[in-house]
């Protein structure tokens, strides 16, 4: 991945991390992908729902 790539995609996290801060949360959030295309955008949601990460991926469909 290139560095534009990179940072495109480093933005759309910020975004939600914003998007999460707005809204009380912890300023977290995450894009997810699988060969260069985003599978799943994630924002924090610690305190609306109290999930760990782990259930959070759960609940994405993410697996380890």
């Amino acid at each position: 991945m290139c560095k534009e790539q990179d940072e495109f995609f480093m933005a759309i996290a910020l975004q939600l991390a914003r998007e999460a801060a707005n809204e009380g949360e912890v300023p977290v959030g995450a894009v997810i992908l699988r060969d260069g295309e985003i599978i799943e955008r994630i924002k924090a949601l610690c305190e609306s729902r109290a999930w760990t990460t782990y259930k959070l991926a759960k609940e994405s469909g993410i697996t380890y």
